[in-house]
């Protein structure tokens, strides 16, 4: 989680680099019929810059929820 989304957006936002002003980002639990427990997690992360938001996710990924 940390280097595939926390990194990644914190990057985007600070330093001489900086992209965007501020991200948006969605997170969603995935379920199966079998468990109580999400099998997977799908994030997306969308960059805004001068308020206007990206209209593709600068980050769009699937973390299985693995033992």
């Amino acid at each position: 989680m940390r280097d595939l989304v926390e990194v990644p957006i914190l990057n985007s936002l600070e330093g001489s680099n900086a992209k965007y002003d501020e991200v948006c980002y969605f997170a969603n639990a995935v379920h199966d019929s079998v468990t109580d427990y999400p099998r997977a997690i799908e994030i997306d992360a969308w960059g805004v810059k001068d308020g206007v938001i990206e209209t593709t996710p600068f980050i769009a990924i699937t973390i299985l929820n693995q033992k």
